[in-house]
């Protein structure tokens, strides 16, 4: 098993200030797992930021914005059990640092 870097509040904090300046719309997010534990102080450092958005073209803007970063999907080379979380994207930048988009789960 690959073991995957993890990332603290400011990384991720960076890569949202990142993804808002080039989205083309105005998109609501909800963030959960381990970096909305990390905005609360309740946990140093994640893999990834889990997201919810409410519809599919929110899912859609911001896997757009995303790949405009450079992030690619990396699906074929993550764990079945991993996929099976019925993810609307999953997204992963150089750094290994990933997003899971979810539609209203």
């Amino acid at each position: 098993m690959i073991r995957r870097r993890s990332f603290n509040r400011q990384y991720a904090e960076n890569e949202l200030r990142k993804v808002a300046s080039v989205l083309t719309q105005k998109t609501t997010i909800f963030i959960a797992g381990g970096v909305a534990m990390a905005f609360y102080g309740l946990k140093e450092a994640t893999k990834d930021i889990d997201v919810v958005v409410q519809s599919g073209v929110d899912a859609k803007s911001i896997s757009l914005a995303l790949r405009n970063l450079g992030y690619v999907d990396p699906r074929r080379r993550i764990a079945t059990n991993y996929r099976r979380m019925k993810a609307s994207a999953i997204l992963e930048n150089h750094d290994g640092f990933r997003w899971d988009i979810f539609e209203r789960k």
